[in-house]
């Protein structure tokens, strides 16, 4: 699983980007949250779990077609770009893939804020 890491944090910095406006995220809390999207998708039953994990190899080495480069090593505006591909193909899994990512990054990501800011007080 810690093949997908970099490209759950690529995801993670975008949605981040789009959902936090000009606040930046916590350098530490984007690497832990992609961390532990990672460790989440491992824990899943196989056929998901699995499923998962080929479908993010997939969305990476995409990239290629896309930017000639695979996604974890793409510019920001390059990674937006194929992210809104993937957001608008006419392929449901490629939509439900990005929503599924899409959601569960910032949940989680607002989860470890929030234990996080809990802690601090």
């Amino acid at each position: 699983m810690k093949m997908i890491i970099p490209v759950i944090r690529g995801l993670t910095q975008n949605f981040l980007s789009d959902a936090l406006g000009k606040r930046h995220a916590d350098p530490a809390l984007v690497e832990k949250t992609s961390e532990l999207m990672a460790k989440r998708i491992a824990l899943m039953p196989r056929y998901l779990g699995l499923s998962l994990f080929f479908l993010t190899v997939l969305f990476d080495w995409y990239g290629i077609l896309s930017a000639f480069k695979i996604f974890q090593h793409q510019a920001p505006g390059q990674r937006e770009h194929q992210i809104h591909q993937w957001k608008n193909s006419s392929f449901g899994v490629c939509r439900d893939f990005i929503r599924f990512y899409e959601k569960m990054i910032l949940f989680v990501f607002y989860s470890l804020e929030e234990s996080q800011t809990s802690a601090a007080s």
